[in-house]
């Protein structure tokens, strides 16, 4: 079954990394709730503060397989998500 994390067109600024280990960081923006587990069958919701509608910025770690590890978020605003070093 595939794995998937809901992203609507306010949340389309992201970037993927993966470490020399394999695990898969996603760095981006979001508005709103967004369920950041990929599993269908499990969520794991995190909800920005949306303070003066700029956005808030995650980071979202997954294992090599691609379930979910952890999600954070880590303030407001837009990011250059080239400066995350693995």
């Amino acid at each position: 079954m595939g794995k998937s994390i809901f992203m609507d067109k306010n949340n389309e600024k992201f970037n993927l990394n993966v470490s020399s280990k394999g695990e898969i960081y996603i760095t981006g923006n979001f508005f709103g709730t967004i369920d950041f587990d990929p599993d269908i069958n499990i969520e794991h919701n995190l909800t920005s503060l949306n303070i003066n509608k700029i956005p808030d910025v995650f980071i979202l770690k997954l294992t090599t397989d691609g379930n979910f590890n952890w999600v954070k978020r880590i303030g407001k605003g837009f990011i250059i998500f080239t400066i995350i070093q693995l």
